[in-house]
């Protein structure tokens, strides 16, 4: 005889006020929040990466990926040479 139980709520992701999008495809690394790159880069640099971000076509989060790996000391200048040429300063 078949169960008297309820049917499950459907997954978390449609739960309301959830905006996800359930559809999309996962691909690749999971996006870092905003916030937690803000943290990385310091707050006085937030804008100007991510004004670089749009004016060299990358992500904001490949462009902050650039800037730890660069290991610099929040210095805007070399933050846009290595948006100009990310080969050099990626492993």
């Amino acid at each position: 005889m078949a169960s008297k139980r309820p049917l499950k709520a459907g997954p978390k992701s449609t739960a309301p006020g959830n905006t996800a999008d359930v559809s999309a495809p996962r691909v690749g690394r999971p996006a870092k929040n905003n916030r937690r790159l803000n943290v990385y880069i310091g707050s006085d640099l937030y804008e100007d990466v991510r004004d670089i971000a749009e004016r060299r076509r990358m992500t904001y989060s490949a462009l902050v990926e650039l800037y730890l790996e660069m290991g610099v000391n929040r210095d805007r200048k070399r933050l846009e040479q290595a948006a100009e040429q990310p080969e050099d300063y990626l492993p």
